[in-house]
């Protein structure tokens, strides 16, 4: 990403990759990217995202080794809005809402997220939606 990835704080590429971009070994050039680093020492985080429609769509999940722990999105859990709660290895359950636990098998994450676009006249489209990813620490234990 050209700008910082904040931690537990989203940041969004609006632009399509080129043969330039060095950030992913080797980026989609259909493709938008979302990333965070995640640290999960003080609590477990919410990822939130809308309705996909028939948009593809993945959230990766790293580990400081780069290991790939997780991955969610249109492939594995479908179209529909979900709110995810994403989990370190110490973390106890809880009563809670959420669509899916993600647990993480260390406290520090690289979170990784991919939006198709489907040619130019898509990237506004594809750019609205990617905006609507939330990530924050407001879990809700019942």
């Amino acid at each position: 990403m050209k700008s910082e990835i904040g931690v537990n704080v989203f940041s969004h590429k609006s632009q399509l990759s080129t043969y330039t971009d060095r950030e992913v070994v080797r980026p989609n050039n259909d493709t938008l990217y979302s990333a965070a680093w995640l640290e999960l020492d003080e609590g477990p985080l919410v990822l939130e995202y809308p309705d996909m429609s028939d948009r593809y769509f993945s959230f990766e999940f790293l580990g400081t080794d780069t290991t790939v722990s997780n991955v969610i999105g249109s492939r594995t859990a479908g179209q529909e809005a979900k709110s995810v709660l994403i989990v370190g290895p110490g973390w106890r359950e809880c009563d809670h809402s959420y669509d899916r636990v993600i647990r993480l098998p260390e406290n520090t994450a690289w979170l990784l997220g991919r939006t198709l676009v489907d040619g130019v006249d898509d990237l506004s489209s594809a750019t609205k939606v990617m905006k609507k990813y939330k990530l924050s620490d407001s879990v809700q234990c019942g």
